[in-house]
């Protein structure tokens, strides 16, 4: 039993020496990548800050730590920040130049250029201006007229009344001046042509010239 316990102690020992080269062998793989990863950081990003931080206790495995510094490097150009820039000169005011001016002189009212106390007139001292952006909108209504002519003859095959072509709208039903068509003669509806009025086509006959108002009813 005791010779058992020999050979078991003795395997464990040569176990422990082959697990500690291991170690070592891991450990100095360690270092060497450590160090390749600071090379290879400096060369994709420049001079940084670093710190490299390697544990001693040889239970516990090196860590290389790299710490960056956030300042940016003194080679490194700083990103350009949005608006306006500090210490730079600004576009200035927006010219007007190419809109029509109109001069508007605002005289003081006279009892004001005479002095108070003692009569005498003031004398001119310069002046002050200021611009101001006038936009003028103009609201007007226009009145479409379209006379109208009634047939001066018999002749039933030409229209009885006609009229000009009212103007386009729009707005379909929005406020306009147009004919209104209303029963004539019987229940026929009166027409409006567009071709010249007040002759008629069969006999040459002129037509007599009414007034209709809105509603399209004779005046």
């Amino acid at each position: 039993m005791r010779q058992y316990d020999n050979e078991r102690i003795a395997s464990l020992e040569a176990e422990n020496v082959v697990l500690r080269s291991e170690r070592d062998e891991l450990s100095a793989k360690v270092d060497a990548l450590t160090a390749k990863i600071v090379e290879l950081t400096k060369q994709a990003f420049g001079r940084r800050s670093e710190r490299a931080k390697m544990a001693q206790d040889v239970n516990a495995e090196p860590i290389g730590a790299l710490e960056e510094s956030s300042d940016p490097e003194p080679d490194e150009v700083p990103r350009r920040k949005r608006g306006q820039q500090l210490g730079h000169r600004g576009h200035g005011r927006r010219s007007y130049d190419h809109l029509p001016r109109v001069q508007q002189i605002h005289e003081p009212d006279s009892k004001l250029l005479v002095c108070g106390s003692c009569g005498a007139p003031y004398a001119p001292f310069g002046e002050e201006r200021c611009e101001e952006i006038d936009v003028e909108v103009i609201v007007r209504v226009i009145d479409h007229i379209r006379p109208t002519y009634r047939r001066g003859c018999n002749c039933k095959a030409t229209k009885g009344v006609v009229a000009g072509a009212p103007p386009a709208k729009v707005v379909p039903k929005g406020r306009a001046v147009g004919w209104v068509p209303r029963p004539y003669r019987g229940g026929e509806v009166s027409p409006w042509a567009p071709d010249q009025p007040g002759m008629c086509s069969t006999c040459d006959a002129r037509g007599q010239l009414r007034s209709f108002d809105s509603g399209g009813s004779a005046a």
